[in-house]
């Protein structure tokens, strides 16, 4: 909802899914000011967010593609073909 402070389905659905992929790739991935977290650790902490930060209907979509997320995450992990 930042700058316009909207919330809820006032903001855009592909925002919405937006920040449930950057939150996942956040925590996936190391940082200069932390290591990265497991998989596991980082859907243990965003499915507490849901309903909260994360749109319950949009996460539980994600949540279902994961697997397909896994994939393209570690074979980029390996470089690109």
């Amino acid at each position: 909802g930042y700058p316009y402070g909207i919330a809820g389905e006032r903001i855009p659905e592909s925002a919405r899914m937006v920040a449930i992929l950057d939150v996942y790739d956040a925590l996936v991935h190391e940082r200069v000011y932390r290591q990265a977290l497991t998989e596991e650790e980082t859907l243990d902490i965003m499915t507490k967010d849901r309903g909260v930060h994360f749109d319950p209907q949009i996460f539980d979509a994600f949540f279902h593609i994961i697997p397909e997320i896994r994939k393209y995450r570690l074979s980029m992990e390996d470089g690109p073909e």
